[in-house]
């Protein structure tokens, strides 16, 4: 299940997105961004097809990541809660009530945005997806 919130896009629908990408270098819960130049915060990755995260080095410490195994089940519906205000956008994400990510964009990539409903996607991609996979959701909220 994802619950999620407003989205900053600007006129041109160019968006910061949360991550729901548990296969190999990818991240549940991390931010990325379609702005001007791209933004891709990801302060831990994942390894095992999503069982076992990684924290990056040069990244500050959001939660312990000891605890990912009691928050994300792979074959499971997983709730995941974001919140993104102000401008530079300060964006948080929760995942099973477990706060995961705390960003704010500083970098001036927000200039003209404007608050939009949530939008899902799937990308696709030979390495990111499989015949005939799927992706449920259900239980979707959107708060503006």
């Amino acid at each position: 299940m994802t619950r999620g919130s407003s989205s900053r896009t600007t006129a041109g629908d160019r968006a910061y997105q949360v991550n729901v990408d548990h296969l190999a270098d990818a991240g549940v819960g991390t931010i990325y961004g379609e702005v001007r130049e791209e933004l891709r915060y990801r302060p831990y990755y994942l390894t095992d097809m999503g069982a076992t995260p990684v924290r990056i080095p040069s990244s500050r410490r959001i939660f312990d990541l000891a605890k990912w195994p009691t928050i994300w089940k792979p074959t499971e519906f997983n709730e995941i809660a974001r919140a993104s205000r102000g401008n530079p956008p300060h964006m948080q994400v929760w995942i099973s009530g477990l706060q995961v990510m705390d960003y704010t964009d500083v970098m001036k990539r927000t200039e003209n945005r404007r608050e939009r409903a949530a939008r899902i996607q799937v990308h696709g991609g030979p390495d990111r997806w499989k015949a005939n996979g799927s992706v449920q959701f259900r239980n979707i909220r959107v708060r503006i």
